[in-house]
C-alpha cells in the first residue's frame, strides 16, 4: 500500500509522526509540502 501525505509547514511534525507510524506498518509514504498563504484553501 502507498500513502500520499500532503502537509503545510506548520504541520510537518504531525506529518513526520504519521510517516513513522505508517512506515512501521509496512506502508510506503511520499510527501508533498505546501505553503498556502492566509485565506487560501
Amino acid at each position: 500500500m502507498n500513502v500520499f501525505i500532503s502537509d503545510c509547514r506548520r504541520d510537518i511534525a504531525h506529518a513526520r509522526t504519521l510517516d513513522v507510524w505508517l512506515t512501521g506498518q509496512d506502508v510506503s509514504t511520499f510527501f508533498a509540502q505546501c505553503d498556502f498563504g492566509a485565506g487560501q484553501p
